[in-house]
């Protein structure tokens, strides 16, 4: 075997290892690339022709498989259910403390305010703007007149 096939083995190598300890999708791309041009090193193509099979696949692979990988898939779950709902605050909920908890529905949840000045009291009752992470943000009850 050529010198020129041990480096495409390399860096094939390398990108799997790379991969593997990443989960990043960054070289993932080069892997087919790297392939291919070992295999045309293998048969005595010139470096031109390597080099040219190694970034023309890697390219199509990324071109083509990136947008498949970049959808997100979003997972619905029942918490998106208390968005809108009352909460009763059980822990003075103050984002410049980072402190604060409320119940809904039977479970506590960590909260914050969604307005950094504004604090929510021990028994308040408070609506559920949105929920990010496992913290519930909310805002102020309207009262009704």
């Amino acid at each position: 075997m050529n010198e020129i096939a041990w480096i495409w083995i390399g860096i094939t190598i390398f990108s799997i290892v790379f991969e593997a300890i990443t989960v990043t999708l960054v070289t993932i791309w080069f892997i087919p690339g790297a392939i291919t041009a070992t295999i045309f090193a293998l048969t005595g193509l010139p470096l031109w022709a390597q080099l040219t099979a190694f970034f023309v696949i890697s390219a199509i692979c990324l071109v083509f498989f990136m947008p498949w990988v970049r959808k997100k898939k979003i997972v619905h779950t029942n918490a998106d259910s208390v968005i809108g709902k009352k909460a009763v605050v059980t822990e003075k909920v103050d984002n410049i403390a980072g402190a604060g908890a409320c119940k809904i529905e039977g479970k506590e949840w960590t909260a914050r305010s969604a307005e950094e000045n504004v604090t929510f009291e021990v028994g308040e009752i408070a609506v559920i703007k949105e929920i990010s992470g496992v913290k519930l943000i909310l805002v102020k009850e309207e009262k009704e007149e």
